[in-house]
């Protein structure tokens, strides 16, 4: 039986190839700006294209928009070595414009609250449409005046596309005021822009001023007895602990609110599950993403834990944010029973979106002052924002754990699509997956993994392809019990017996059948079936 995907599964495979698109987009951007030749041009060219086939077949407007603005640039001079630093500039911008546009249908995706949409919009899509229209308008050379006018009615619809998604009123009537003008006067475009671009600043700035989530639909509205503002905004004298567990952790008082919290847990280090330098626990038969409260926090001040992580032992926050449930890591000093906390006011002119969180200062005993961080906020400003799970807080002993299912399968192939499709199939079979994106990637996990039962792979992959890995395994006897079967576009007999002189054990052709592959992957990790490895 073949595996079949809807629309849903479709647009989410298509979100996680698109942001590995854009972070490749991004290093050809570096390679072009340093290397400027027509092949780099070309290879930028190929993957905007896939981005915008994609873009075009699930109707996202803004993606394909923005993947109209960056392949109008890189056609602006058939010589890149000629490309101005404006311009240069413009394709970064734009190319994180994109990227912001993944983050936020990905944020959609996982059925965040419209309000949180709302938020992650207001403070990195908007603010970037802001600064590519002044950047179109003011440095964009002169002799480029239709580019300008293509880029300027592209980022206009951009902004018109979210503030219309997300009911941002007035963001909305500015961008359909500003379209109406350039249709009306297209000769004008570059004139009415500029006025165009003041108002939506006062808009924005406005919106800014409003209390955080008062921008909920009247239905969110209903449940709450008054606005709700950023911890930052209260300006509270005392902060009463009741509704909350609050503790001291990283010299930092956290507060996480205790209608939020699921579950409090000891988890031992080798219970962390880590795959594409992500950290998971499993928690009532779920993988939960985990997060370090110190990345939540402060990312980049504190790199490794105080000497006390050195046990075996950590706890684990089980939180209900928005429709999920997220795991939150503490190194917990100990718990604040104290009823209210004397809070110091923070700086009135706190932007970052972090600072939002911070309630104030305390001081405890003979320590120095403190900060009073809201867990549930930083959830809200850092992981809707992309912030993936990681493992980079985690102490140097705890690296390399990775305790796997008793039957793992690598996944080997450059297409981010084809291997979520396939993990998608494969732990429905009930097997542990790993993912590599090309040959050497595989190599690497093969020396440092203690256990992969089972390998799939792709021939033609850019840095190792599959016959070069091929290779490279039969000179290692440690790896040859491991079997590997080919999945590739290609049909032609020569490519089946290449891969099968260099030790594969199956071959299988895309578009394959999903229940086939399960079943010939039991038949080689389970070798006294009666049914034939080999496809």
């Amino acid at each position: 039986m073949s595996m079949v995907f809807d629309a849903s599964q479709a647009r989410q495979l298509y979100l996680a190839e698109g942001l590995e698109l854009c972070q490749q987009l991004k290093e050809g951007l570096l390679i072009l700006a340093h290397s400027p030749t027509p092949l780099a041009q070309q290879k930028l060219m190929q993957r905007i294209g896939m981005i915008h086939k994609g873009a075009q077949t699930l109707e996202l407007t803004d993606i394909d928009l923005l993947t109209a603005g960056l392949a109008a640039l890189l056609e602006t001079s058939p010589d890149p070595s000629i490309q101005s630093l404006v311009i240069q500039e413009l394709l970064h911008h734009l190319c994180d414009g994109l990227q912001l546009s993944f983050i936020a249908y990905s944020a959609i995706s996982d059925s965040a609250s419209a309000s949180s949409r709302r938020d992650l919009v207001l403070h990195s899509l908007v603010p970037k449409v802001l600064e590519i229209l002044e950047l179109v308008l003011t440095q964009l050379p002169f002799p480029l005046e239709r580019l300008q006018t293509q880029l300027l009615v592209q980022q206009v619809k951009w902004m018109q596309f979210w503030s219309q998604s997300l009911t941002l009123k007035d963001l909305n009537l500015i961008s359909n005021a500003t379209l109406s003008g350039f249709e009306t006067f297209p000769q004008s475009i570059i004139a009415i822009a500029p006025v165009a671009l003041a108002g939506f600043r006062v808009a924005y700035e406005a919106i800014l001023q409003l209390p955080y989530g008062s921008l909920h639909s009247s239905d969110e509205l209903s449940t709450h007895s008054s606005p709700k503002r950023y911890p930052c905004e209260q300006q509270l004298a005392v902060f009463n602990t009741t509704k909350h567990l609050v503790g001291l952790a990283y010299q930092t008082v956290f507060c996480v609110a205790t209608e939020s919290i699921e579950e409090i847990v000891l988890y031992e280090t080798h219970q962390i599950l880590y795959n594409d330098g992500r950290a998971y626990v499993v928690w009532r038969d779920r993988q939960l993403p985990l997060y370090q409260f110190v990345d939540l926090w402060e990312p980049r001040t504190l790199e490794i834990l105080p000497s006390t992580q050195q046990s075996n032992a950590f706890t684990v926050l089980t939180i209900k944010h928005e429709a999920q449930i997220l795991a939150v890591a503490l190194e917990v000093e100990r718990l604040i029973v104290e009823p209210t906390l004397k809070l110091n006011p923070v700086a009135s002119l706190l932007v970052s979106p972090l600072k939002r969180c911070c309630y104030g200062t305390t001081t405890l005993g003979d320590r120095a002052e403190m900060e009073v961080v809201d867990v549930n906020c930083l959830l809200s400003e850092r992981v809707l924002a992309g912030l993936p799970a990681t493992t980079k807080a985690l102490s140097s002993h705890q690296q390399g754990i990775i305790p796997l299912l008793p039957k793992t399968v690598l996944i080997v192939d450059d297409s981010k699509t084809v291997r979520e499709i396939l993990t998608l199939t494969l732990e429905g079979a009930g097997y542990s997956v790993l993912q590599a994106s090309d040959g050497q990637q595989a190599l690497e996990y093969l020396e440092h993994q203690a256990t992969v039962h089972l390998i799939i792979c792709d021939l033609e992959m850019s840095n190792l392809n599959g016959f070069e890995f091929l290779r490279h395994r039969l000179q290692e006897p440690r790896w040859l019990k491991i079997p590997v079967v080919i999945l590739s576009s290609h049909t032609e007999k020569e490519y089946r017996q290449l891969s099968q002189k260099l030790g594969a054990a199956g071959y299988f052709t895309i578009p394959y059948d999903g229940a086939a592959l399960v079943q010939s992957i039991e038949t080689l990790l389970h070798p006294n079936s009666n049914t034939r490895g080999w496809v």
